[in-house]
């Protein structure tokens, strides 16, 4: 058991919600089936249009709804937000809405301000990893001038990097914000709860959360190829009853090394069961149910044991074996070969590829097979669930310790935005990087579902920057350059290291 803030049901709650919209929107639209259709069996734009707005309206009705009482208005209060330069995550002007999903974004902000009575002011500055430290030096020096802004939403990594200046408020003591609804991850207080306080939130208010979520693509024409009167389906079958571990895994990608370029060599330009760039590999960490930093009962951030622990070496020495022995995977060094993972999976040389949701864009470009997603697999049978991290390049929000505006109003804000993300925007993100309805492909569908609902915060990610990137970077960096052998010497020299950094964060958040 990861927490004790759990909610055990919510995943299978969520499921039948999905599924509650869909026999809905089915019968809604069974009586446009016969106009909808032109001769070759295609969609007409004006059916598509009305398909979009009862699929919109039915999801509005169904999904769960907010605490946010109908009579909280702020009379037109101006609440100010401070955002970094994403391209997919934020609509400052009505004509950056450029595509569906930024469209929705848009509508979203606009329902918030109507909902809340108020009067949204985004203002968008460098803030990526390049930029992050300017963006939060700006925060803070903000807060320090008197608090023009009051809710920063920054690159993930600037999160605690403002919470150790003093940049931001305790969200806890926020009431509006309720962290029991699913628009909030379940893992969310457990990770970013320091020294009982939480500091900068993310969910379904972030629709880059949800294009970061990594899980396996599955090359579905090449899955069949390979595995003779198999189809994809069987590999749903195994998510859904829970039997998609590790093993299940090596042995689909079993002995599905080809020579394609016939050179002789295991190399790029061959046919694998797996690819996976390095800058992914850290994620079979994470989903193998292991942390890189902990709390104690105190609530204080510690190095987790598991960095040393027996489980955290097996999973190494097999993902070790997994790529340079038996050579069925392979691992991509994007400082050598930079986009010649994605390039092995585009060019249909690979059955799994690991990577970020976003990455289904390159392939409506890149690819002519059909491709499905699943969660990345168990460390084996015992494990009671799937685990999913992000990418980096997500927004985490924060109300400003300087903020001018009352603390209520941008917790509702906040509250307001994630919750009408959750009904309108994530079902978009789904539709546009799936290339299908959520009614068209239901297995597809659930197996979108199942990785949403498993996402994972982890301090290791989250104070990343504030460790120097080692928790995750040691691991990341022993299966790139091959130094697994030594995994024991390397965790031991950095020991001290680690934990003096955890000090200074628990001094800094006291």
């Amino acid at each position: 058991m990861r927490s004790e803030y759990t909610r055990p049901e919510s995943g299978t709650c969520r499921l039948l919600t999905r599924l509650i919209v869909l026999l809905i929107a089915v019968a809604l639209l069974l009586p446009l089936a016969a106009c909808a259709k032109t001769g070759n069996g295609e969609q007409t734009q004006d059916s598509a249009t009305t398909t979009a707005a009862v699929d919109e309206t039915t999801a509005a009705v169904t999904l769960e709804q907010d605490d946010i009482p109908a009579t909280l208005k702020f009379g037109g209060e101006q609440v100010n937000i401070l955002c970094w330069d994403s391209k997919t995550d934020f609509v400052i002007d009505p004509d950056d809405a450029t595509d569906a999903v930024l469209s929705e974004i848009n509508k979203r902000n606009q329902i918030v301000k109507s909902r809340l009575d108020v009067n949204l002011e985004w203002t968008q500055i460098p803030g990526s990893w390049n930029d992050r430290n300017s963006y939060v030096e700006k925060t803070y020096n903000d807060v320090q001038s008197g608090g023009y802004y009051d809710i920063f939403s920054g690159y993930s990594l600037t999160g605690a990097l403002m919470a150790v200046k003093g940049v931001s408020r305790d969200l806890l003591t926020l009431d509006t914000i309720n962290f029991s609804k699913p628009w909030w991850p379940e893992t969310l207080l457990e990770t970013n709860t320091i020294n009982g306080k939480v500091y900068f939130v993310s969910g379904d208010i972030s629709a880059d959360l949800l294009y970061t979520m990594y899980c396996f693509f599955v090359n579905k024409e090449l899955f069949a190829d390979t595995h003779p009167g198999r189809t994809v389906d069987e590999l749903y079958k195994y998510v859904d009853n829970g039997s998609w571990t590790l093993d299940a895994f090596f042995s689909e990608c079993q002995d599905l090394w080809s020579d394609v370029n016939a050179n002789g060599e295991h190399d790029i330009g061959d046919r694998y069961g797996f690819v996976a760039e390095d800058p992914c590999i850290d994620a079979f960490y994470i989903a193998s149910d292991l942390k890189f930093l902990d709390k104690n009962d105190e609530g204080k951030i510690i190095v987790s044991d598991q960095v040393r622990s027996e489980k955290t070496l097996t999973l190494l020495e097999r993902l070790n074996g997994f790529f340079r022995t038996d050579m069925d995977g392979l691992l991509v060094s994007t400082a050598q070969n930079a986009g010649s993972g994605r390039g092995t999976f585009n060019n249909g040389l690979s059955v799994f590829a690991l990577e970020i949701i976003s990455y289904a864009k390159t392939l409506q470009v890149a690819a002519d097979f059909s491709y499905g997603i699943i969660p990345l697999p168990k460390f084996d049978a015992d494990q009671s669930q799937y685990y999913t991290c992000n990418g980096f390049a997500y927004s985490n929000y924060s109300v400003s310790s300087g903020s001018g505006v009352s603390e209520s109003a941008a917790a509702a804000v906040i509250e307001c935005l994630a919750s009408e993300g959750y009904r309108n925007v994530t079902p978009l993100v789904f539709e546009t990087t799936m290339k299908y309805r959520y009614a068209d492909a239901p297995d597809d569908a659930r197996m979108f579902d199942i990785v949403h609902d498993s996402i994972v915060f982890e301090c290791g990610r989250s104070f990343a920057l504030l460790f120097e990137n080692k928790p995750f970077g040691l691991f990341r960096l022993a299966l790139r350059d091959q130094t697994v052998s030594s995994w024991n010497r390397q965790v031991t020299s950095n020991w001290s290291k680690l934990n003096s950094y955890a000090d200074e964060v628990n001094n800094a958040l006291g």
